[in-house]
């Protein structure tokens, strides 16, 4: 058989993300207090943007060029329309394939954007987005795994159940578990645990002590041993105290809270960027933007475009600094455009939880507000990161808006957080000296037309940190 060299030129489409693209996916993510960093960064690196101190003036352009100082710029103008418009021709056909490729080779500006953007400690989302991208899952799984990352909470834990986020998804369950053991499996240790014995084993496994005594506590004896009886576990396992004791020490050096070394994101993120209120009797969407810094492109740079009189390589300098400066412009227009569409979806959708509570908050998935807004549900999902709304039943992360659905006999689809305070309601009535088991609240939900298996109240019941039916017993 005869192997020959050749080259076959052929045509074929492919989507990748544009540098605009990457920055608005970035814009779109970040909280409000990092965007306003971001902002501020901008306007530091580029020298062609600057901040409007004052509201311009009568008759003034939004960008504050008056009509015969923009003569000049229209040939200028004529090309980033051209531009912006493949830009968003782009745009349309990602949300219409709804697939995505990440360009690895990022171009010299927009690594430069993020070499030059501002430092500040690491958290544990970003940590384990970067090593997320470092695997090799599929785009889908790509996908699951950010939105587990997205369900995490400060100490590393899984905020929702596998059931959850499948059905949010609109994926099997036996992905999402494949996705969340890899992430379990990232640094640090036991992230992505869904309760502490799970967090435990995750590190035992990376550790792998010779001690199989070590396992077997925290596996089937976690509570005996928080209560410290030792001689009890002894006598369950076949063991002594003293052996017990020194496994309670090697247990006593893992760590109950993966996420304690990193940043907490807490400070900027409970920042409601979203602001839920009622008047006239209708609920309005207001947005925080006051902090935010309104930018345009500098006159100055303009005028310099216009005379003409400058050597090549720095007019084609000016020209890609103004182009930047345009599309930070127009992604921070998008990203506002978006997350009005997303919070007015969504208040429409939930009115009887603005006004009734939690026990009225409906059934949402991303697909719906996607399909709703005209957007694609990857930009719904990133929209919502890290965004808080408040409304008159407190301050809630938006995603908190997003469920499954539990389905009654009554052929009503209840939300997950319902069904929550539920349980969380059924526990606080009950006797001190005979608190409720798991299985006694799923009997009395199924009596309610609710169908819940035992182990799912004990997912739910846990996620709220309410302890043990032992644990909650007064004698």
């Amino acid at each position: 058989m005869a192997f020959n060299m050749e080259q076959i030129q052929r045509q074929e489409q492919r989507l990748l993300l544009t540098p605009r693209m990457q920055q608005a996916i970035r814009l779109l993510q970040l909280p409000l207090a990092r965007l306003e960093a971001t902002i501020r960064n901008e306007l530091d690196q580029n020298p062609v943007l600057e901040m409007v101190q004052q509201t311009p003036e009568e008759g003034d352009s939004p960008e504050g060029d008056a009509p015969e100082e923009q003569s000049g710029l229209e040939d200028f103008r004529e090309e980033f329309e051209r531009i912006l418009e493949r830009e968003r021709d782009l745009d349309e056909q990602y949300r219409r394939t709804a697939k995505y490729r990440r360009d690895q080779a990022l171009d010299d500006e927009t690594r430069e954007y993020w070499e030059n953007s501002l430092t500040s400690p690491e958290t544990l989302d970003e940590h384990l987005l970067h090593q997320l991208q470092m695997t090799e899952l599929s785009p889908g799984e790509t996908r699951v795994g950010e939105e587990i990352i997205g369900e995490l909470d400060g100490n590393g834990y899984l905020g929702t159940t596998v059931e959850e986020l499948a059905e949010r998804l609109e994926v099997e369950v036996a992905v999402v578990e494949r996705v969340l053991a890899v992430i379990q499996h990232f640094d640090p240790p036991g992230v992505g645990a869904r309760d502490l014995r799970e967090c435990l084993l995750v590190q035992l496994d990376y550790r792998r002590p010779a001690n199989r005594l070590v396992r077997l506590i925290v596996s089937e004896h976690l509570e005996e041993l928080a209560r410290k009886d030792y001689s009890g576990i002894a006598r369950r396992l076949g063991t002594d105290p003293e052996s017990v004791r020194q496994a309670a020490e090697y247990i006593a050096g893992l760590e109950p809270n993966p996420g304690r070394n990193f940043s907490s994101p807490t400070a900027e993120y409970i920042t409601p960027e979203i602001h839920v209120v009622k008047e006239d009797g209708r609920f309005q969407v207001l947005f925080d933007h006051d902090t935010l810094p309104e930018v345009r492109i500098s006159r100055n740079y303009r005028d310099m475009i216009e005379k003409g009189n400058l050597d090549e390589e720095t007019r084609k300098y000016i020209r890609e600094r103004i182009h930047s400066g345009e599309w930070l412009i127009e992604n921070i227009r998008q990203r506002r455009e978006t997350l009005q569409l997303l919070a007015e979806e969504i208040v429409q959708r939930q009115q009887d939880f603005l006004e009734h509570g939690p026990l009225h908050l409906k059934p949402l998935k991303m697909s719906e507000v996607a399909e709703a807004i005209g957007r694609h549900e990857s930009t719904v999902s990133r929209a919502a990161s890290g965004k808080y709304v408040s409304t008159p039943r407190g301050v809630f992360p938006l995603r908190f808006f997003f469920s499954g659905s539990l389905s009654g006999r009554t052929g009503q689809d209840l939300s997950p957080v319902s069904v929550q305070e539920k349980i969380k309601k059924l526990i606080e009535a009950e006797q001190p000296a005979h608190p409720l088991s798991d299985q006694d609240i799923a009997r009395t939900l199924a009596e309610e037309g609710i169908e819940i298996a035992r182990r799912t109240v004990a997912k739910y019941r846990e996620g709220m940190g309410i302890p043990s039916t032992r644990m909650r017993r007064v004698r």
